[in-house]
């Protein structure tokens, strides 16, 4: 989901409006991401318990 940003707002280096929108779009997305895992957490029927994992990391 994340990893292909790069790809579609660098292209073109010169339209900086394009730029700006592209960086406002990765805030967003990444912030809707980041709540998506912590509402995920709230809700200990949609994860796996992570009790052992002390520092609230989703293990990989």
């Amino acid at each position: 989901m994340l990893p292909n940003f790069n790809k579609e707002f660098c292209v073109d280096t010169n339209a900086n409006d394009i730029g700006v929108e592209a960086v406002l779009h990765q805030q967003v997305d990444i912030s809707i991401f980041e709540l998506t895992i912590r509402v995920s957490d709230s809700f200990p029927t949609s994860r796996p318990s992570r009790s052992s994992n002390k520092d609230g990391l989703p293990k990989c």
